[in-house]
Order: structure tokens, then C-alpha cells, then sequence
């Protein structure tokens, strides 16, 4: 995760995801997810910052539970 600020005052999210990483159906569902994690979480996420989430792998099975417990514990290290 990377993260930079801006000077508009607001909190941005974007998400990557290589394409070796599996087909477009796999790269959407987990950039869905995550787009759906940070509506629930927007106060994890600082004000005034471009938060970058770079996917490098996906699990073989893609559930809401497995990715709500890593991007928790992915904040939870940038946090401290």
C-alpha cells in the first residue's frame, strides 16, 4: 500500500492489479472487494491522502471475509 498526500482536502482510493495475476472476472471481483472495504472503513483511511493498494497476489478462493481480515491487518502495520 502506498500512500501519498494531496492538497485537495480528501481521501482518495485506487486499486492495481497485475494481469498475471488472473483473468478480468478475478482482477474485478478483488477490485471490487476492496473498493466495497474501504466504503465500509473510510475512517482507517486518513484525510488529505491518496491511498495506493497494489494487489500482487489474489487467493484462490476470493471471499469477503479473507479480504476484510488482510486489509485489516495491512492498516493495522501502516497505523503503527
Amino acid at each position: 500500500m502506498l500512500i501519498n498526500e494531496n492538497k485537495q482536502g480528501e481521501r482518495k482510493l485506487g486499486v492495481t492489479i497485475r494481469k498475471k495475476t488472473g483473468g478480468a472476472v478475478v482482477r474485478n471481483r478483488m477490485r471490487r472487494l476492496v473498493k466495497e472495504f474501504y466504503r465500509l472503513h473510510k475512517d482507517l483511511f486518513p484525510d488529505r491522502q491518496n491511498n495506493l493498494l497494489k494487489v500482487k497476489q489474489v487467493p484462490e478462493r476470493i471471499t469477503w471475509t479473507e479480504t476484510d481480515k488482510e486489509l485489516h491487518e495491512l492498516l493495522h502495520v501502516n497505523t503503527l
